[in-house]
């Protein structure tokens, strides 16, 4: 199992991508299939992270009400931009699911990190050299 404390931030995260791909499909309209995927993929991945918590005794943190974008989303290229960031911010979530994992969850945080690298390449068509690790580290 991953501590508490890496699945509540990742369950955080996963709180304001769905918030966040509500703001780039509102923009972008319901016929892309790119957002629609991409929000369903985070519901789904907050739900599991919900339900974990709730198998360790933990109290899940719950959505904000709201989420502030760090800009405006006035434009399609904004909301291509703010899918990025939430693909970048998410990668982040999940390498540290893998740092503290055990096998199952090192398992998921390797896939779902995979998975946010490849969906952030579609929306920009480009990924960090090591997706989720800063240049820090």
């Amino acid at each position: 199992m991953a501590d508490v404390t890496s699945l509540q931030s990742a369950l955080t995260l996963e709180h304001a991508a769905v918030y966040g791909y509500g703001i780039v499909g509102g923009r972008l309209g319901p016929a892309d299939a790119l957002a629609r995927d991409s929000y369903d993929v985070h519901r789904q991945r907050r739900d599991v992270l919900t339900a974990a918590l709730v198998d360790t005794g933990a109290t899940p943190t719950p959505a904000a009400a709201a989420y502030e974008p760090e800009r405006p989303v006035l434009t399609d290229v904004q909301a291509r931009s703010l899918a990025t960031e939430i693909e970048r911010q998410s990668a982040v979530a999940y390498a540290a699911l893998v740092a503290s994992g055990d096998g199952d969850w090192r398992r998921t945080g390797a896939g779902w990190l995979r998975d946010s690298a490849v969906r952030g390449y579609r929306w920009s068509s480009r990924v960090a050299p090591l997706p989720g690790l800063g240049p820090q580290q």
